[in-house]
């Protein structure tokens, strides 16, 4: 197949086996001009690139990426958040595990995301006599976290407790997690009391891509 002209100019283009070639100096008008690209319409092919390639964006200066419909990696951090309490001390005596004595709350913005939950304790054992303390974190009826050890007397300790909770749930959920104390016989185990001020019991709380 020969080249295309018109009036001497160059249409297509093509030598040998190769596939014929518009011309570089045919614009078309208002329809293939490159200038016009905004006022074309439809799917492009796979195979179209775009010169440097569709993807070479640059730097993108507006937008964000909140939409809850983006698909993130496994262990991306989807969303992070602390909480600190405000109570006040609070003390148990028995045996048995307290009521909650604080609760902190997370709001999923993904959907079956998993969720690393960061607790620092501040607790103490205030009994003249030595024994056993215990403290457990709940989210509902399912104890998530228990941790205990032997104290003395008037000691005081900021403690980790630290674990990963996962389960269904959609955007918008909210998990609760419940402190609860207990202690050996009627030794006296506190939250909250430690001879610095503004150690108090908080929690960080890291949503994650599953």
């Amino acid at each position: 197949m020969g080249d295309i002209t018109i009036n001497g100019k160059n249409v297509i283009t093509q030598s040998g086996s190769a596939e014929p070639v518009i011309a570089s100096n045919v614009t078309g008008g208002a329809g293939l001009d490159a200038g016009d690209a905004g006022t074309l319409t439809g799917v492009l092919p796979v195979g179209v690139t775009g010169g440097s390639g569709l993807t070479a964006l640059g730097t993108v200066t507006t937008g964000n990426l909140s939409n809850s419909a983006i698909v993130y990696p496994a262990g991306h951090v989807l969303n992070s958040s602390f909480h600190r309490t405000t109570l006040g001390y609070t003390t148990h005596a028995t045996a048995s595990w307290s009521a909650t004595l604080l609760s902190s709350s997370y709001t999923f913005k993904h959907a079956n995301s998993s969720l690393i939950v960061l607790g620092s304790i501040s607790w103490a054992k205030v009994s003249q006599f030595h024994g056993w303390r215990y403290c457990r974190i709940m989210r509902g009826s399912i104890s998530k976290m228990e941790i205990g050890g032997h104290g003395i007397a008037n000691e005081y300790s900021q403690d980790p407790c630290n674990f990963e909770d996962s389960g269904t749930h959609a955007v918008g959920d909210v998990w609760t997690y419940d402190l609860q104390l207990k202690s050996t016989l009627t030794n006296v185990v506190g939250i909250n009391q430690i001879p610095h001020t503004g150690y108090k019991t908080s929690f960080t709380f890291f949503e994650i891509a599953t």
